[in-house]
């Protein structure tokens, strides 16, 4: 990281800081990727699989990373780790792709290998009790395993492939086939099970079930329940407290059952989301995740739910200023001659056909703007994926995207349109090669578009001409490109190598290594170069020749670096010199403050006196260095 001056920052323009992430922190700031599965323990605290990382959440909303052996390095110990249990002696029980693994501190140990040739093994039901024990189901096979905090396995319950409902004595009672598993503190298992097949000939009616092992191992039965216009519509997860009752997750939101088998529907507020994965702790309090990267509280016996920790994306299209502003995608495309900075889409759906332009002030106020184009229809122009404006001639460009005539069939845009401020749309060129990458624009209004390995220029009179030929070597397609304001261009290709072409032609190399992605600072080749995607703006030039672009998180893949998408800020000087400038290996979201902060996917950015500007998520954030 390099030095930063005092005022280094990054700020928030306008928009919402909400959405994905990955980020430790407290109930403000932390962020999740993936929510896979929750557990709790007897106080209330949580642990998530977040994708392939395990991560703690307290009752007061603070998140930190389970490091690997080291304690520190968040590691990708699981595959998709989906079904998590917490053991009273303090060790987690998880399942995922490659079997049930049970870890205690730092140490992680596989209990269960899933087989890769016998897709019907399925160890993902889990739980685990008061004294360490861990609780797994061979789902497909209808039978329950026990395993010691020695990794001693027994069978519990059931006979393989007998998958029939019997209640009684433990050692004669048998099991369907089991979707879900809970155990309390108290020695009671529950598991969901079901019998029958539609699909065999002839069907058998698919049948439910919610079934409790007790502590002295009698099976009972607590709700039976047919598949259709039953009591539940659907059992997708089960949990238990220490009350003696159990809790079921099922379309209508989370349904509690007493020991009597008597069921009571939590009422969830509308304006919550739906639960996806939910546990509860010792004193019956429910906690559940949410497909918007949250996790919700709701207090023992009420439907009151309310956000523990995480926030969710707020999109939209909301006039305001600063955080009142709401975005449906960001992507600071130009800057106006007052300072303005443009945020420009193309719609072509419905009455509503034609360009809106997001107009953001240096304060952050947000005003919409929109203009219906004449002399063609708007879905003459096919999927724009890059735009430009001449602020002084007030001439918006655009390039085609790619688009599919058919299920089978998708076509690549080549074609460049022009419309000027009172909406009249034409074609004002078309290229040789697909996809285009582009367009840019100089000070003196020319275009420039990558045409597959070719840069070509456009002048405000629609002549075209070739720049250069070949930008990289053959079979190389140029993946972003930038301009300053006198025609040099820089042209980012897919051998992950940044180039600069000068007015006349002349390629130079500036840094990366072919073929050799990366996420390393330093100069020219010794740098390692990854991002951006083929994204609209996804560079920027300042006037003393510095380029901006994005870095995607790559490392070796037992590391986990949180999601697969760009997280942070890269600035290539004029002699190659490569820092990031904002942003950090192994976390995503937003966090503002001082540089390097932290950042969600920047796809877009755009070069103005009073910073650079950012779309990261749903919000436009400025980095002063």
């Amino acid at each position: 990281m390099a030095p930063q001056s005092p005022a280094a920052s990054l700020s928030l323009l306008a928009g919402s800081t909400g959405g994905p992430g990955f980020t430790d922190g407290d109930a403000v700031t932390a962020r999740f990727s993936s929510l896979l599965a929750i557990a709790s323990d007897a106080q209330g605290n949580i642990v998530v699989s977040d994708d392939s990382v395990l991560r703690a959440v307290t009752q007061t909303g603070t998140v930190t990373t389970l490091g690997s052996n080291d304690g520190t390095t968040p590691q990708r110990d699981y595959q998709s780790a989906i079904r998590v249990a917490i053991a009273g002696d303090g060790a987690l029980w998880v399942s995922d792709g490659k079997g049930v693994h049970r870890r205690a501190g730092a140490n992680n140990s596989l209990a269960f290998a899933a087989d890769p040739l016998d897709m019907s093994r399925k160890f993902y039901p889990i739980g685990a009790d008061a004294n360490g024990n861990g609780y797994v189901a061979d789902s497909y096979h209808c039978v329950l395993w026990k395993v010691t905090p020695a990794l001693v396995a027994s069978v519990l319950g059931g006979l393989a492939d007998d998958c029939r409902a019997i209640d009684g004595a433990l050692d004669q009672a048998r099991f369907g086939r089991i979707f879900a598993l809970a155990s309390d503190r108290h020695g009671s298992i529950y598991v969901a099970d079901e019998t029958g097949n539609e699909w065999d000939e002839p069907p058998e009616p698919v049948v439910q079930r919610l079934r409790k092992i007790a502590a002295d191992g009698t099976v009972t039965t607590l709700v039976e329940d047919p598949g259709t216009g039953g009591r539940f519509t659907w059992i997708d997860t089960i949990t238990a407290d220490g009350k003696g009752n159990a809790y079921v997750l099922d379309a209508r939101g989370i349904v509690r059952v007493d020991g009597a088998g008597n069921d009571t529907v939590l009422p969830i507020p509308a304006d919550v989301p739906y639960p996806r994965r939910f546990t509860a702790d010792e004193a019956g309090n429910i906690y559940f995740t949410t497909d918007g990267g949250a996790i919700y509280k709701v207090p023992a016996g009420t439907g009151n739910a309310s956000r523990l920790v995480g926030q969710p994306a707020e999109g939209g299209t909301i006039d305001g200023t600063g955080a009142e502003a709401r975005f449906s995608s960001v992507a600071p495309t130009a800057l106006d001659t007052n300072g303005d900075v443009l945020v420009a889409s193309w719609e072509i759906f419905g009455a509503k056909a034609g360009l809106t332009t997001r107009r953001v002030t240096s304060v952050g106020k947000v005003t919409t703007e929109f203009v219906a184009p004449t002399g063609a229809p708007a879905s003459a122009v096919s999927y724009p994926n890059g735009y430009a404006f001449d602020a002084v001639r007030r001439i918006h460009y655009f390039s085609e995207g790619s688009h599919c005539i058919s299920d089978s069939v998708c076509l690549p845009g080549h074609a460049i349109w022009r419309m000027t401020a009172s909406g009249s749309l034409s074609k004002f060129a078309d290229l040789e090669n697909a996809p285009v990458t582009g367009p840019v624009i100089d000070g003196q209004g020319n275009l420039y578009v990558a045409d597959g390995n070719a840069l070509r220029k456009i002048t405000p009179t629609g002549a075209l001409s070739t720049v250069v030929q070949a930008i990289a070597p053959a079979n190389v397609a140029v993946r972003a490109l930038a301009v300053d304001a006198e025609g040099t261009a820089y042209a980012f290709s897919n051998d992950w190598v940044l180039r600069k072409i000068s007015p006349d032609g002349q390629v130079t190399f500036m840094a990366g290594a072919a073929n050799q992605p990366g996420w390393v600072d330093g100069k020219g080749a010794a740098a390692r170069l990854q991002g951006p995607q083929v994204l609209a703006n996804s560079m920027a030039v300042d006037p003393e020749g510095n380029v901006y672009m994005p870095a995607a998180a790559v490392a070796d893949a037992s590391v986990y670096l949180g999601p697969d998408t760009p997280g942070a800020v890269r600035k290539v000087s004029p002699d190659g010199t490569v820092t990031t400038i904002a942003g950090q290996l192994g976390r995503a979201g937003i966090q503002l403050g001082p540089l390097p902060g932290i950042l969600y996917a920047p796809s877009s950015m755009l070069w103005t006196p009073d910073g650079l500007v950012v779309g990261s998520g749903l919000a436009l954030l400025k980095i002063r260095q």
